[in-house]
């Protein structure tokens, strides 16, 4: 029997295509401000857009209203492939545009020595990235693990806070083999 030979398109072809050529226009209008780029741009950036376009292809606009604020051109300058400097203050914003657009298909890594880890701000910060984890995961990670060490000393000093967290989120820090507890009851 003879060997088949196979062939494969390498997906590093894509950087080649010039992209801002492609003429039909799509708008972004985020918190008011219009943001030109082209349709193609657009399915490309956002799985959201691509299955609108799937049922309506003549949409040429989609609008987006965030409650923090922050430059919409650093998401269109993700088309690129490059790395984009973020930032502190304009994470946030940054995660809410690419939770609303569906945005999976991006590596963002945040200083995991940003703030400093501590009994007192270990809630607020598992609080603020469990929304965003496919985006800030590692952060996240090491936020429960620190309360997964701490945690005979949180439930003493910060129990109503630990019910305010998402179950699965205290399902994680339980279930650590560095788990620190007084007693097993």
């Amino acid at each position: 029997m003879a060997e088949q030979n196979t062939i494969q398109l390498d997906y590093s072809c894509v950087l080649n295509i010039p992209l801002q050529t492609y003429n039909e226009d799509f708008y972004f209008i985020v918190n008011g401000q219009e943001y030109k780029t082209n349709r193609l741009i657009s399915v490309l950036l956002s799985p959201k857009i691509s299955k609108i376009h799937l049922s309506d292809p003549i949409i040429d606009r989609i609008k987006i209203n965030t409650k923090q604020k922050g430059d919409f051109q650093h998401v269109l300058n993700l088309i690129d492939f490059k790395s984009q400097n973020i930032q502190e203050n304009e994470i946030p914003f940054i995660l809410e545009v690419l939770d609303f657009l569906d945005i999976e298909s991006i590596h963002l890594s945040k200083s995991l020595n940003s703030t400093k880890i501590i009994i007192d701000n270990v809630f607020t910060l598992i609080k603020q990235h469990e929304k965003y984890s496919k985006f800030l995961g590692d952060r996240l990670n090491t936020e429960i693990e620190f309360a997964s060490t701490h945690f005979s000393e949180l439930c003493e000093t910060h129990n109503e806070e630990i019910k305010k967290l998402k179950v699965s989120t205290v399902f994680e820090i339980l279930r650590r083999e560095n788990l620190n507890l007084e007693n097993e009851d």
